[in-house]
């Protein structure tokens, strides 16, 4: 974490369309809005990312922590980090759905994820099958494939939810970050 936060504050930075000159030579309120709305989503993610690796160290030594707990963790580690990619490079009026988008997708990753870990054929995945459990992590449907599966279709449908509100199918970037969803959702590696 230490080398994500000064590469990511520095990405906050860096050149506006339209707005001249580096953000210490400038004043201009674009600019000043903008960095200070990145750093804020930055470090909701950076925040949430140390709170779901504090629960996710805690749920190890807990021997049934159940779906809910997991969940936040997902949501808390990569979801937040994918909400704050997709809010990131969105205009201000869209970042709230575009978050949604990449939380749920995040979720959505991390499920599938977890399947991969448990059932996944360690030639295709490249890490051996149970490889979480035997490391004290609680993944996600350690008792049912079927229901995590359904769980990681559950958030892909949120997250197209949400795209939808904003990016129009007809949009090249809508059908992009669809086929994305499916990929995420999709893949056995």
């Amino acid at each position: 974490m230490r080398t994500l936060t000064p590469h990511a504050l520095e990405l906050v930075f860096l050149d506006l369309p339209g707005v001249p000159g580096p953000v210490a030579d400038s004043g201009h309120p674009l600019r000043l809005r903008a960095s200070a709305r990145a750093t804020g989503l930055i470090g909701d993610a950076l925040v949430r990312l140390a709170q779901g690796q504090a629960l996710d160290l805690a749920l190890e030594e807990e021997a049934r922590p159940g779906a809910d707990a997991t969940l936040r963790v997902h949501a808390d580690k990569t979801g937040s980090l994918v909400a704050c990619a997709c809010a990131l490079g969105a205009a201000p009026e869209s970042a709230g759905d575009l978050a949604a988008f990449g939380e749920h997708l995040g979720i959505a990753f991390q499920i599938v994820d977890d399947v991969l870990g448990l059932w996944g054929d360690p030639a295709v995945t490249a890490k051996p099958a149970g490889a979480d459990l035997t490391a004290r992590k609680k993944p996600h449907g350690t008792g049912a494939r079927a229901v995590s599966e359904a769980a990681a279709c559950a958030h892909e449908r949120m997250a197209l939810d949400a795209l939808a509100r904003v990016c129009p199918s007809s949009y090249q970037a809508g059908g992009d970050l669809r086929a994305l969803a499916a990929f995420v959702v999709g893949r056995a590696y």
